[in-house]
């Protein structure tokens, strides 16, 4: 997930007490002053600075940009617990009156069953853990302990129901399957979450950047390389006969090859030898 999002902390229920979550904003407001070493660079070190600087607003303003289009299977949109057992959409059937019946009626894998007085959710399955362990209910990605808001949802609300006909573990807690509620507006149904839960806005991966795209140099694009040739070898014997051959840049002046790798008894390598490139 890239972006920022909104996140709902919640408690389960513990026996009819009521819970709170709070959150210690821990800060200290006296001023600090970090100790930092003086930075210097010789005259050789400014000029290839001013250099770098040079190549850099030059790339920025020239250089193309590519667009990496997604695989099918690689939409952000794909839920945290991966593929599905079974999808109940909710277009595809005549409407029923309750989100109870969708369940009881048409799937074949989830039932709602009364538990102590109270409607739980249980998963057919060969699997004993399955009977064992409770499923993980949620509705638009938040997870519902209390079934009875739920069920009296009504089914115009949603939008489908996507389940998992297995044994979930996240750390170390153990689902016995998953019941996920998608509604069709992303407003929760309606729905009141629970009293004791919080939203935290929290920020996730930065979105993949494209790359910029390399041209030869030319009239109208300029030779902005900092790195003019690299290379990965797949094996030790490529080292020894490999010959290479890459366009000189733009830029003249001393150019540093480097050599690096592992040998075979796991001792780092590394070889600098310098190049000149004149005019």
């Amino acid at each position: 997930m890239t972006g920022t999002y909104d996140l709902f902390l919640s408690t389960e229920e513990l026996n009819g007490l009521k819970t709170s979550i709070l959150i210690d904003n821990d800060f200290c407001t006296r001023p600090v002053e970090l100790p930092f070493p003086e930075f210097s660079l010789s005259r050789e070190e400014k000029n290839a600075a001013l250099r770098l600087a040079a190549h850099k607003v030059m790339a920025d303003f020239f250089a193309e940009t590519l667009q990496f289009a997604l695989q099918a299977g690689e939409s952000s949109d794909k839920p945290f617990y991966g593929e599905v057992s079974d999808v109940i959409s909710l277009n595809d059937y005549i409407a029923l009156p309750t989100i109870e019946e969708y369940f009881n009626e048409l799937s074949p894998v989830v039932k709602v069953r009364k538990v102590n007085g109270k409607k739980k959710f249980r998963f057919i399955s060969a699997n004993p853990e399955m009977s064992v362990f409770s499923p993980l209910v949620m509705i638009d990605f938040v997870a519902l302990d209390n079934l009875q808001p739920l069920l009296s949802v009504s089914p115009a609300e949603i939008e489908r129901i996507e389940l998992v006909n297995s044994v979930y573990i996240k750390g170390n807690i153990t689902y016995g399957g998953i019941v996920s509620l998608i509604s069709r507006k992303q407003n929760f149904a309606g729905i009141d979450l629970p009293s004791s839960g919080t939203f935290l806005s929290y920020r996730f991966f930065e979105p993949e950047k494209p790359l910029p795209q390399e041209k030869p140099a030319g009239p109208g694009n300029p030779d902005v390389r900092n790195t003019v040739f690299s290379h990965v070898f797949s094996n030790p014997a490529e080292v020894k006969t490999s010959a290479f051959t890459f366009a000189a840049p733009s830029d003249p002046g001393e150019y540093l090859v480097v050599l690096q790798g592992v040998d075979q008894n796991g001792k780092e390598v590394r070889v600098v030898s310098p190049i000149l490139i004149s005019r």
